[in-house]
């Protein structure tokens, strides 16, 4: 039992070594990826050695992806075998879909208006499994598009509107005995499918924060988050 945890500690530490970007997924065979915004954005694999059950410490693949500059959020397609980019906009969002093999690439990408989707705000996060597509925007409203990678670029329908998370009962009494005023910032951190792999779900999970202000002038860098999934 100690050599197991011992291991696992082990792993842990290379993977928050290797987490210099907070943009970040697992492909299928539980390698990890990361990606740098910069002038062009790097794209990091690191290989999980099966042998030693652990990852690598440097990358075993780096990748500059020409074009892209900026990120707003990465996840991985277990179904396709891709890596899809966010990159946000004030009218559009981008979507790029990006191979996974021995030299990956820009293989697809597309724009999609989002002026047209009633109170949408910036779109923060996004989550592919297959044809299906999640979209969260910086309101925790989640919207959901079929999509597909065709002849180099992505064919998405506009997204429609599922559930307004921060408008739900989600949070509502949630550890209401350590604050009594009212949480002001809320946002969804992460959403993804199942295990984050994919496999035999039909489920895409929303990982909510929600934060409060500092508390007046005599602790104003004090302040409670707390979360539901």
């Amino acid at each position: 039992i100690s050599d197991k945890y011992e291991a696992d500690d082990y792993m842990e530490s290379i993977i928050k070594e290797n987490l210099t970007s907070k943009y970040y997924c697992f492909d299928k065979n539980y390698n990890l990826w990361t990606a740098i915004p910069g002038d062009a954005l790097t794209l990091n694999k690191y290989s999980m050695k099966v042998s030693t059950g652990s990852y690598s410490t440097d990358p075993d693949l780096t990748k500059p992806l020409s074009g892209i500059t900026s990120l707003s959020d990465m996840c991985y397609d277990c179904v396709n075998s891709y890596i899809y980019l966010l990159v946000s906009g004030d009218a559009s969002v981008g979507v790029y879909a990006v191979s996974t093999g021995s030299e990956p690439a820009i293989v697809a990408s597309t724009q999609i208006g989002i002026s047209t989707l009633e109170n949408a705000g910036t779109f923060t996060n996004i989550a592919v499994n297959g044809n299906d597509f999640y979209f969260a925007d910086s309101s925790c409203k989640v919207y959901k598009a079929t999509g597909t990678v065709t002849s180099g670029s992505i064919v998405i329908e506009t997204p429609t509107f599922v559930n307004n998370l921060a408008s739900s009962d989600i949070l509502e009494g949630y550890d209401s005995s350590k604050y009594d005023g009212t949480y002001d910032s809320i946002s969804i951190t992460d959403l993804q499918f199942g295990d984050g792999l994919g496999y035999g779900t039909e489920n895409v999970y929303a990982l909510v924060k929600e934060t409060s202000d500092g508390l007046g002038s005599t602790h104003p860098d004090y302040f409670y988050s707390r979360g539901a999934l």
